[in-house]
């Protein structure tokens, strides 16, 4: 097998990676599984050590910089983003799946990517896990990764989140269990499932156009599916959450199912239940569902 020079070697890794941008952490385990197994596919490396030292590292970054092969995002903090060469056809959604190993898209950017809303974003809504799950889980991932972590001194896996991506505002929502997301074919995309985005609505109406807007969106796409629907908030949703479904599927959807009339057992009498959590309680009140119904509808 003919041997090449390593940094011909990273370039063709990163030009297969099939994203956008890379973090520090990622070149950080290309140049350390070079070190560990010498060879990318049937090239060999010119490589002696087992493992790569800072400098090394550093050596590489700035030549791939000087190369144009890498050029700094600006848009996270601390540099610690790259952009790849000829990456311009990806997403802003697909960048924020590319940095942060554990983030999907979720809420009203959900619902843009399902065909759910047509109303045009101007934020990009992300989830990722809360500070400690995220912590725990990096560590995790890079002690599974990287088998001799006592004597790698190369970048670590950190948490990089932008304020903003080109002209959309980033918001991200911590959560310490993420919901279930699908994984897009050919793409860094993660995106959370119909029947989830359906419970996020419940869950963080602000976070999905506002309580009118999710109903709206109950209305006019429960019926279709609400063979995801219901499973995900049986399973997943709380108490609230299935009364809340129960009474806008059941009031507003005119939607009859079994699994419906079983969320009234979790109707309480005599409680202060809003329909939208975030406005004041009201006196219109659903006796069904136990529910003040807090808005105009």
């Amino acid at each position: 097998m003919k041997k090449q020079p390593l940094q011909s070697i990273i370039t063709q890794i990163l030009g297969s990676l099939g994203q956008p941008v890379i973090t520090d952490y990622q070149l950080g385990k290309i140049i350390y599984d070079l070190y560990r197994e010498k060879k990318f596919k049937d090239q060999k490396v010119r490589i002696k050590k087992d493992i790569p030292e800072e400098r090394e590292y550093l050596r590489y970054l700035e030549q791939l910089l000087n190369s144009g092969v890498l050029s700094k995002n600006r848009a996270f903090p601390s540099s610690r983003v790259y952009s790849i060469l000829n990456s311009q056809k990806y997403s802003n959604q697909e960048i924020i799946c590319s940095v942060d190993p554990f983030a999907y898209i979720s809420h009203f950017s959900a619902m843009e990517y399902h065909g759910l809303t047509d109303k045009i974003l101007k934020t990009l809504f992300y989830s990722t896990l809360t500070h400690t799950e995220w912590r725990q889980a990096a560590s995790d991932k890079s002690s599974k990764e990287i088998k001799s972590s006592e004597d790698y001194e190369l970048p670590r896996l950190s948490f990089l989140s932008p304020k903003k991506l080109g002209k959309n505002t980033v918001y991200c929502h911590r959560t310490k269990t993420a919901g279930g997301y699908q994984i897009i074919a050919d793409s860094p995309l993660r995106v959370s499932k119909i029947g989830r985005t359906f419970l996020d609505m419940l869950q963080k109406p602000e976070l999905c156009g506002g309580i009118y807007h999710v109903i709206e969106v109950f209305r006019e796409y429960a019926g279709q599916y609400l063979n995801l629907i219901l499973p995900v908030i049986g399973k997943q949703g709380k108490n609230i959450d299935k009364v809340r479904a129960g009474f806008i599927l059941e009031e507003q959807c005119t939607i009859k199912d079994t699994q419906i009339d079983q969320w009234k057992k979790f109707a309480q009498r005599g409680g202060s239940r809003k329909l939208d959590a975030t406005q004041e309680y009201s006196h219109t009140y659903s006796e069904k569902w136990c529910l003040s119904i807090n808005i105009e509808i």
